[in-house]
């Protein structure tokens, strides 16, 4: 059971009813201006051509794991699913950075997103890393994705967001 309720379905800012995941619920308590601003930022993330669909689902998976994030881990192998990433990339990435599943280019990412997770900055040595296979506009997508997934975490885990039964799909 949630410990912040989800917004009365008669709020100004609250869509009619239907299903949708339960973190687009929660945020309906945002104002206005807040939430658009949300929304479109959320948008932007998961549809800019800047980061591959692997590169941007491997670092949202990180995120969701550092924290044990399960809402938002659940969520987002299932995307990660619908947009191609391998099963076994999937799997590892809540494991050791440099697993035989990843890359040089996704151990070297997954290394960058626990650092700045974790430390707030990175290590010269993990952006070092990053920089040989990223451009300066991808790391700093890369940042940016992280940090709006790191403050869903602490909307979902906070509010103890439940998994939706039966699924709902991003």
């Amino acid at each position: 059971m949630v410990r912040v309720p989800y917004p009365n379905e008669e709020a100004p800012n609250e869509p009619s009813p239907g299903r949708e995941l339960n973190i687009a619920r929660m945020t309906r308590h945002f104002p206005p201006a807040m939430l658009a601003g949300f929304q479109a930022f959320g948008k932007g993330i998961l549809s800019n051509d800047v980061l591959d669909d692997t590169l941007r689902e491997l670092a949202i998976l990180r995120v969701a794991h550092v924290p044990g994030s399960k809402y938002e881990r659940y969520q987002h192998e299932h995307y990660a699913r619908k947009r191609g990433v391998d099963e076994a990339k999937i799997a590892a990435s809540g494991g050791d950075t440099h697993d035989a599943a990843f890359t040089p280019r996704e151990s070297a990412l997954l290394t960058f997103v626990d650092e700045i997770v974790c430390n707030v900055r990175a290590s010269d040595e993990s952006l070092e890393a990053l920089q040989r296979h990223l451009s300066s506009a991808q790391i700093v997508t890369v940042m940016g994705t992280v940090g709006q997934y790191m403050m869903l975490a602490r909307i979902i885990e906070t509010s103890d967001i439940e998994i939706e039964e039966p699924p709902v799909m991003l």
